[in-house]
């Protein structure tokens, strides 16, 4: 029987919030995987939230209390065991900041893409990329083989056409078809050589228009386009749970971060002093900054009891009209030219539905298993995006 070690985790270790995950049996913090050894007295029990008047339920962090942490050491001499990810598709706004992201927290990140070219530019050093001409790839399953975790961000981009019907198409099938090949990948690997997880990616757009009606997880999709689109991706995506492995479909709002593209479209009439909002106003606005949506991600790759839908929505939503007043705010700039709705139907078409109709999610699920949020206010979430 080997001999156990003690690592630099020990008696009276504190660890929060969401860089960690623990089950009953092992820890997971900043990507490496800890195991307690219950019959040499090691504990790993939640010591639960502390309420605090002065502070929102959602700034307090669930803690855990390590009375010990030990581990077996590993067959090359290592104690600690990093964790393999495998994005697929990470070449766009979100994949090249979480790659980096995952890789600070101390993971061993592989990129899967059919760009790779383009990952090599944008992706950070260390990470490896791996070119295919399709997703069905045999080195596709070569990737997944022994990975602890596959996040699918793959899909045409939302917002770069007008939707015509053969756009609508590609929207489409470039999320289903490409989710239903890594689930197919999965299904070509042993049971003890699949990931534990898949993270794929879906959208807020799953419940459609809904108007004053508070949007959690349990929440039914709505009706229209991207709704069916979100609703298709999550249902293949959610096929893995076959196979034994734990799935989260990540429904994520509008990001806020330096250089995301809807932010900057936004910012940009209020540069020339003409800024306003999307009529009518009073639709809700669902967003999350760019440090919670990459911390959610790994939250979801690390917690065991995370499993299906999950907002990634910061829990301040707030009405179209205070939104527009806010990047205002941010900006020292007037909001006080709205946008008509008219307009925005002649400029976008169908794509208009993305700003006139709005939803009021909350993120249940995420509060719910203890994440606390860095930006839960879109004033706040502003002054750091833009100081």
């Amino acid at each position: 029987m080997e001999e156990t070690q003690q690592l630099p985790l020990g008696v009276g270790t504190r660890i929060l919030g969401p860089t960690m995950a623990t089950t009953p049996g092992n820890i997971k913090c900043r990507g490496v995987r800890y195991g307690v050894d219950r019959a040499r007295g090691g504990n790993c029990r939640a010591t639960g939230r502390t309420p605090r008047e002065d502070v929102p339920p959602y700034l307090v962090q669930q803690s855990y209390l390590v009375d010990a942490v030990w581990i077996v050491p590993l067959a090359d001499g290592k104690a600690e065991e990093h964790m393999k990810v495998v994005l697929v598709g990470a070449t766009g706004y979100i994949g090249p900041r979480l790659a980096g992201s995952l890789q600070g927290a101390g993971y061993e990140v592989t990129v899967v893409t059919r760009s790779p070219a383009r990952g090599a530019k944008r992706l950070p050093q260390g990470v490896e990329v791996v070119g295919v001409g399709g997703y069905g790839d045999d080195a596709v399953v070569q990737c997944m083989q022994g990975a602890d975790a596959v996040v699918n961000l793959a899909g045409a981009n939302i917002g770069s056409r007008r939707w015509t019907k053969g756009r609508k198409r590609v929207l489409l099938n470039s999320r289903v078809d490409t989710t239903a090949s890594l689930v197919t990948a999965m299904s070509q690997l042993n049971a003890d050589e699949r990931p534990s997880v898949f993270v794929s990616t879906s959208g807020i757009d799953y419940y459609g228009s809904s108007g004053d009606e508070v949007l959690t997880e349990e929440s039914p999709a709505g009706d229209s386009f991207l709704a069916d689109v979100c609703a298709q991706w999550e249902v293949t995506a959610n096929k893995a749970e076959a196979l034994g492995v734990r799935v989260v479909t990540m429904r994520m709002a509008t990001v806020m971060g330096r250089g995301a593209r809807p932010l900057q479209l936004r910012m940009l009439p209020f540069r020339f002093f003409a800024g306003g909002h999307f009529r009518p106003g009073t639709q809700w606005f669902c967003w999350v900054h760019l440090d919670d949506a990459l911390g959610l991600y790994q939250f979801a790759i690390e917690n065991d009891d995370v499993h299906g839908g999950m907002n990634v929505v910061a829990p301040g939503v707030l009405r179209e009209k205070d939104a527009g007043s806010a990047i205002g705010r941010a900006m020292h700039r007037p909001s006080w030219l709205p946008v008509p709705t008219l307009f925005l139907r002649l400029a976008m078409g169908e794509q208009s539905d993305l700003v006139i109709h709005g939803r009021c999610a909350e993120p249940k699920k995420a509060l719910g298993a203890g994440y606390r949020f860095q930006h839960p206010l879109l004033d706040g979430a502003l002054k750091q995006v833009l100081g």
